[in-house]
């Protein structure tokens, strides 16, 4: 029964050690700082740069090691938002969008402050979409919101290194 149970446990580490599981952090080991510059707002609707950058830094925070900081900080993040805030996806007859999506992209640029050099990202552009449908008591604030919550997410994945 020892041997059983002995062999079981061999077993699920071999095939947990072969699955990519990591118990550190994936974010570059030198980085313990961010300063986050309010992304630059290329699209139509305003202030969407602030929701996004609040949402990115809160992100930083919750799910990172990193200490979100204006005071000397080891690196910076910058993000220019590129993309459509708002789509029509169904209307009604009046011509009143009933359902739609929020689409947010952002160009990143991490720069590592002590040498002034880009750090690698695992993708310099992110992109996320958040759907609302009017009938439900959804509106286009709250997909906002959503879509910006999901990009920040990306955002901080893309800081990431490769397994």
């Amino acid at each position: 029964m020892k041997r059983i149970a002995f062999v079981n446990v061999a077993l699920l580490l071999a095939v947990t050690a072969g699955c990519g599981y990591v118990n550190k952090s994936l974010l570059p080991g030198d980085i313990k700082s961010v300063r986050v510059d309010v992304f630059e707002n290329q699209t139509l609707r305003p202030d969407l740069e602030l929701t996004v950058s609040k949402a990115v830094i809160d992100e930083l925070l919750s799910s990172t090691r990193l200490k979100v900081t204006d005071d000397n900080p080891d690196s910076v993040l910058k993000g220019t938002l590129t993309a459509t805030p708002r789509e029509a996806f169904i209307e009604n007859r009046y011509g009143v969008v009933t359902t739609g999506y929020v689409s947010l992209e952002v160009a990143l640029k991490w720069t590592d402050t002590r040498t002034d050099r880009a750090i690698p990202l695992r993708r310099k552009v992110v992109k996320a979409r958040a759907y609302y449908n009017v009938g439900r008591g959804e509106n286009f604030s709250a997909a906002v919101q959503k879509a910006a919550e999901l990009l920040a997410k990306k955002v901080v994945g893309a800081m990431e290194e490769e397994w």
